[in-house]
């Protein structure tokens, strides 16, 4: 019996930007506060199922936004699970992390951080160097098939 892959044409890890957020606010608090200052609009999405062993399972809290002039996926995560532990232990000065699904340019990325750290409640905006995040990869697969799965869901409920 011949064996089927399933495979995504998505971008790799190193073809994301990935920014460190410190704050000391509510989550759900931060993000009115970035959709009303940044002009953009987080939506709450179903929390991701994260395995970091096979036997050991963290729930991340999301929020999504869909970059129309990019045409990406913008999420922010929280780097504490439900159980409080930490998604990305060696981060654990950041509270939450922005995940564009593409790779930046170093002056749009600028801007953008620049724009981030006028953001009420937000008290650090800093570059992520993916090279030195361990299991991003991990992290990444599974937050896309979580944004996959979520979709298709919406679009079911759509039909």
């Amino acid at each position: 019996m011949a064996v089927r892959k399933l495979q995504l044409y998505s971008n790799s890890p190193e073809e994301i930007t990935l920014i460190g957020i410190s704050s000391a606010v509510k989550d759900y608090r931060l993000i009115h506060y970035f959709n009303k200052q940044m002009r953009v609009d987080f939506a709450k999405i179903p929390d991701l199922q994260y395995y970091v062993t096979s036997t050991r399972m963290l729930t991340i809290s999301l929020y999504h936004f869909f970059h129309d002039l990019s045409e990406n996926n913008w999420i922010i995560f929280s780097n504490r699970s439900s159980d409080n532990e930490y998604v990305l232990p060696q981060y654990k000065n950041l509270d939450f992390f922005l995940l564009i699904d593409d790779l930046m340019e170093s002056g749009e990325k600028d801007l953008l951080i620049k724009k981030m750290r006028k953001v009420k409640g937000l008290s650090l905006a800093t570059e992520m160097d993916i090279a030195k995040v361990k299991k991003i990869d991990l992290l990444y697969a599974d937050l896309e098939m979580h944004l996959t799965e979520v979709f298709k869901k919406q679009n079911k409920g759509r039909e």
